[in-house]
């Protein structure tokens, strides 16, 4: 399986932090940071080990405590049964979808956090890049 793209993982930490915030984190110029972002540079290799390292730790996961439990969702479709565990206390920290029209409509439903990664094909992603959880979900194929 792949890890996660370095752009995704900014993205990601780009929910949490400012261009400013993230280039004084991994000690680059915030022009830099807009040139990966706008697709004028590609972001280099290193820059997804250093996001995992630098940035992801320190998202705040005060949301994430106060909850009775967590868990992943994976095939959500549009996360109907995402509704049935939250409302039991869990909280949901990661998403796969693969299906565009439902990742549209789940992103509605669901807006992404800091706490929370959405991804789309579940077969790109590395095992080391799915949180820590106490419950897996998985949709049922249709």
């Amino acid at each position: 399986m792949n890890q996660l793209q370095p752009l995704d993982l900014l993205r990601q930490a780009r929910i949490r932090y400012t261009q400013n915030e993230i280039a004084n984190l991994l000690d680059v110029d915030v022009r830099t940071i807009r040139r990966w972002e706008v697709r004028d540079n590609e972001p280099p290799s290193y820059l997804a080990d250093a996001i995992r390292q630098r940035l992801l730790p320190l998202i705040d996961s005060e949301s994430i405590k106060n909850h009775s439990f967590t868990f992943i969702d994976l095939f959500a479709g549009i996360g109907g049964i995402r509704l049935g565990f939250e409302a039991q206390g869990g909280h949901c920290v990661f998403t796969s979808e693969w299906n565009a029209f439902s990742q549209k409509t789940y992103l509605a439903n669901f807006p992404q956090d800091a706490n929370h990664l959405f991804v789309g094909d579940i077969t790109s992603v590395d095992g080391s890049d799915v949180p820590d959880h106490d419950v897996l979900l998985a949709g049922f194929p249709h």
